[in-house]
């Protein structure tokens, strides 16, 4: 049995093409797999936020990080 570590995976092929400033996962779904690159990358992780119409379960809008204004971030998704 195999098993891949993303997070290093993430880290040692982002490294060189930095600086970032942090990593931001797109929705609390994404979280762990987010920090855990964040924390091989020694970068701050930052976690947006998303809404959905209630009714639907379309997106309505995403929300920016607190702390996230301008940059250079990695977006880690958990897909």
């Amino acid at each position: 049995r195999w098993e891949l570590d993303l997070a290093t995976i993430v880290s040692d092929a982002v490294r060189d093409r930095g600086p970032y400033q942090g990593v931001i996962g797109p929705d609390a779904g994404s979280k762990g797999r987010a920090a855990l690159v964040a924390g091989k990358l020694g970068l701050p992780v930052f976690i947006a936020a998303k809404s959905r119409d209630q009714a639907t379960g379309k997106l309505k809008g995403y929300t920016a990080p607190d702390g996230v204004l301008s940059g250079r971030f990695l977006v880690m998704d958990d897909i």
